[in-house]
């Protein structure tokens, strides 16, 4: 059910992704959609209309979206990531946020599929943790749930599983905790760049080392502890 969603028009849609093309994978939607249909009438919705969408990677750019069986005629709607500019999208999400402006629903769907718009494992790796990012930033934090719901749940099949429960953790903090959080890593990420940097100035000795490790791991402490008492 987390990939349902209700449309303006009052039709629902079912949404799906695939990194490849099979048309046995037809039978499999007609599955997700009439264990939905069946949901959808127990609660008492009469007539609803279902749409079966389907977003197909950057590596797929063709796909027959109809299923004839005689007594069943099944219709998919095609979306294809490989007609998305990533970086030209990528720049934009990122001005935008980096302006606190409000997302419209266009820019958080893209923001969701960004990781799925190029094909090499590494670049959506990077891209997810880009996207992730971007989605913490967000200003409006119903926002922010939605664009980090929608890309664990898009992303399942390339994002390490310990991540993705780090996500959920987020996603279930109050808006104090979340907040507590950013300070915390942006508290650490100035540590790591003063222990660069006093390594530098020091030399690469093995006493040196430890003491500027300590120096910032103290520092780290006496932050969250000052942060914890307000």
């Amino acid at each position: 059910m987390d990939n349902l969603f209700l449309l303006e028009d009052g039709s629902y849609a079912l949404l799906d992704y695939e990194s490849k093309y099979s048309e046995a994978d037809k039978v499999t939607y007609i599955n997700y959609v009439a264990r939905t249909l069946k949901r959808l009438l127990s609660m008492g919705i009469k007539n609803p209309r279902i749409r079966m969408i389907v977003i197909y990677t950057s590596n797929i750019k063709i796909a027959n979206s109809a299923l004839d069986a005689g007594c069943i005629q099944f219709t998919i709607e095609p979306g294809f990531l490989a007609h998305i500019k990533t970086e030209q999208l990528l720049k934009k999400l990122q001005a935008k946020v980096r302006k606190r402006e409000l997302l419209n629903d266009t820019d958080l769907m893209q923001l969701i599929v960004l990781p799925l718009t190029v094909g090499n494992k590494k670049k959506q790796k990077q891209l997810l943790r880009q996207a992730i990012e971007l989605a913490k930033n967000i200003i409006d934090e119903h926002q922010q749930v939605f664009a980090l719901s929608g890309i664990v749940t898009f992303s399942d099949k390339i994002i390490e599983p310990e991540f993705a429960d780090t996500i959920r953790r987020w996603i279930q903090m109050t808006k104090v905790g979340r907040l507590f959080e950013l300070e915390k890593e942006e508290a650490v990420k100035n540590a790591k760049a003063s222990t660069a940097l006093n390594l530098a100035s020091m030399g690469m000795t093995i006493e040196n080392i430890a003491r500027a490790v300590d120096e910032n791991i103290e520092i780290v402490t006496k932050w969250l502890q000052a942060s914890a008492a307000k």
